[in-house]
């Protein structure tokens, strides 16, 4: 029982453990899913970038014969090489993220995050690293060694099978695009939940479930749907907005020249044309008479702009 604890202990506590380090080993193997190795041989696990990936777990099958040789073993798992690894290539320096005793267990199961502690819990057999291995450490590399004296020569070429997979996250994403037709005002609020989101082309991963999209802008009609998240999945959601159609109407007298927020106006008399919302500025000037003044249009809403000259008699 006093071993078993040791033994144990001595895993917990090698969590810790993060330095440089001469790494040697017989041979270097690639790892593609599953692979079998011998002792003092190196093993790379490679982990490509992805969205979803928060970790990688390993899953070691030890030999049988290892089970009475508690504490003879150990396993390191080194990370940051100082350069590629190859087939080829049997001597590296990295840094040292793991380091422990084999435990007396068929399988051996080892839980890395990649982005923050994993909500998983290490119980015997099963350990999980409380320090994330960002993925621009990665390739990792794997050894298992003897560490102690009076091993029989019989087990020294008994090999370990190990399989690695990926700890996906329980969150899928959104690509948004948003289609504002002819209309060149880009301007618009996202919320997603009622959550305001900072940046649309950019959204932060979501729980798997339904969401609420809204988007709501002065220049565009609200508009508001449901989508659905898959954990592990993007989700693509292609929106059009319609714009509001507030007009303007405009009457002034013959001659006179017009201009819309510094632009001169060619419309006709008494067409009506489109305008967006928000604050305009209508200048006219007949001659050496000059007239600016400001005006806000609201949504679909109807404005008439006319210009009134007229000569004041006023007897006392």
């Amino acid at each position: 029982m006093k071993k078993y604890l040791i033994s144990v202990l001595l895993f917990l506590i090698s969590f810790g453990i993060l330095c440089a380090a001469s790494i040697r080993g017989n041979s270097t193997y690639i790892l593609d899913k599953e692979i079998t190795f011998g002792l003092n041989d190196l093993v790379a696990v490679p982990l490509e970038d992805s969205l979803f990936t928060d970790g990688i777990e390993l899953t070691f099958t030890l030999p049988e014969e290892f089970l009475q040789y508690r504490d003879s073993f150990a396993l390191t798992i080194y990370s940051g090489m100082d350069t590629a690894v190859t087939p080829d290539r049997t001597i590296y320096t990295g840094r040292k993220s793991f380091f422990g005793v084999l435990p007396a267990v068929k399988k051996m199961f080892i839980d890395i995050p990649v982005k923050k502690k994993l909500d998983i819990g290490s119980s015997f057999g099963t350990y999980v690293l409380d320090t994330a291995i960002p993925l621009d450490a990665f390739p990792l590399l794997i050894k298992i060694e003897p560490v102690m004296k009076g091993i029989p020569s019989s087990l020294l070429n008994k090999v370990f099978h190990l399989r690695a997979r990926k700890i996906l996250s329980n969150n899928g994403a959104l690509s948004l695009t948003i289609d504002t037709g002819k209309n060149k005002q880009k301007e618009y609020s996202v919320l997603i939940d009622n959550k305001p989101v900072v940046d649309p082309e950019n959204i932060p991963l979501l729980s798997a479930g339904f969401h609420q999209l809204m988007v709501r802008s002065d220049y565009y009609k609200e508009f508001t749907t449901r989508f659905a998240v898959k954990a592990g999945e993007t989700t693509n959601l292609d929106i059009v907005l319609t714009p509001y159609n507030p007009t303007v109407q405009f009457d002034f007298p013959e001659g006179a020249k017009a201009y819309l927020d510094g632009n001169k106006l060619e419309t006709p008399q008494g067409t009506v044309s489109s305008i967006t919302p928000g604050e305009h500025l209508i200048s006219v000037s007949i001659g050496d008479y000059n007239i600016s003044k400001k005006f806000t249009v609201k949504k679909d809403k109807l404005y008439k702009i006319s210009l009134f000259l007229d000569i004041f008699v006023k007897e006392n």
